[in-house]
């Protein structure tokens, strides 16, 4: 504390403005003086705001709003906490919206298959600080079952990625909202095993390199800064793999149809994640990628209906790609993702 009131008081100081002469004035010492000053000021600020964010985090596991922290430096979003009194009503009127918006897809003669992921919090319950009010209601497992009962081609990922982690695979990142490269595998070998798209007859080959190093999104909201960066929770291990198409020399004049097109959030937009490509790996043909980010799942699907994409005469199947906590997010509110 005494740090923080020490910060404080010499950045106040720090405002008041240089003392100049009219000839330092003239000859522009002064606004070079006056820059100088300035930069020192937000300096102090900065080590100011990455004080109280280490102090936040080391000594109450706290971050800003925004994120919530769990055991072992595992990062969640609080958008997987969030819980509105009439919850019921919104999951209705997404589910419904879903239901509706793949009726109309199916009307153009096209096949729609759900991909729901699952939550973070759900997936690593050990991990948790406290439990999520999206557990308790059993969210995944209920949004499964009514739109498998509206008829709606569903994946289950969750029983996949959840085989997964008890096998020793990491399928989120500790600091970011989305899964990893691993997660976005099992996830697309999932989604293929459906039988519900038809596959092609490409080769797709996979090639893996080094690992990197990776902040998660979840990050920001510990801003500790580069003087108090040691504190802040370590970065996350992140695999690297190109997923190439074999070039066939005899069919590079062919008349090449892509009929399956992949609608959904970052999850699938965010090409780091290699959710696209490893459906194109797994279906052995190519995957149109419609995908948005920091838009929700239903925007993209209106823009694509919208647009008239959907009556391209190609297209056959469409892989829609929903993070099931939109389902009890109001639209104005899914609109906007966490990054």
């Amino acid at each position: 504390m005494l740090c923080v009131i020490i910060i404080g008081f010499s950045s106040y100081q720090a405002v008041k403005i240089p003392r100049a002469d009219i000839s330092e004035i003239i000859n522009g010492e002064v606004f070079r003086r006056m820059e100088t000053h300035y930069q020192d000021v937000f300096s102090l600020k900065d080590m100011a705001t990455g004080l109280w964010a280490m102090l936040n985090y080391t000594i109450f596991n706290e971050g800003r709003n925004g994120v919530v922290v769990g055991k072992d430096e595992w990062l969640f979003s609080v958008e997987e906490y969030h819980l509105s009194s009439d919850y019921r009503k919104i999951w209705n009127n997404n589910l419904q919206l879903i239901v509706q918006q793949v009726q109309q897809l199916k009307k153009k003669g096209l096949k729609v298959l759900v991909v729901l992921v699952p939550e973070k919090a759900d997936l690593y319950r050990n991990k948790l600080s406290k439990e999520t009010m999206h557990n308790s209601i059993g969210l995944y497992h209920h949004t499964f079952q009514a739109l498998a009962d509206q008829g709606i081609h569903v994946v289950n990922v969750k029983e996949a990625l959840n085989k997964a982690i008890e096998q020793g695979d990491q399928v989120f990142f500790r600091t970011d909202t989305h899964w990893t490269i691993r997660g976005a595998q099992l996830a697309a070998l999932e989604t293929s095993r459906s039988k519900y798209i038809t596959p092609g007859t490409d080769i797709f080959t996979q090639k893996y390199t080094d690992n990197t190093t990776m902040s998660g999104d979840l990050t920001k909201f510990i801003p500790t800064g580069e003087v108090f960066s040691r504190f802040a929770p370590r970065p996350d291990s992140m695999q690297q793999v190109s997923i190439d198409k074999e070039v066939d020399e005899m069919a590079l004049f062919a008349d090449i149809k892509q009929d399956t097109i992949l609608i959904g959030t970052s999850y699938s937009a965010d090409l780091r994640w290699k959710f696209a490509d490893w459906l194109q790996y797994y279906f052995h043909k190519e995957v149109l990628n419609f995908s948005d980010e920091g838009t929700g799942p239903f925007q993209p699907m209106k823009k694509f209906i919208d647009n008239d994409l959907a009556n391209e005469k190609d297209i056959s199947f469409v892989i829609w790609e929903i993070p099931v906590r939109y389902l009890v997010m109001e639209p104005s509110t899914n609109e906007t993702e966490t990054h």
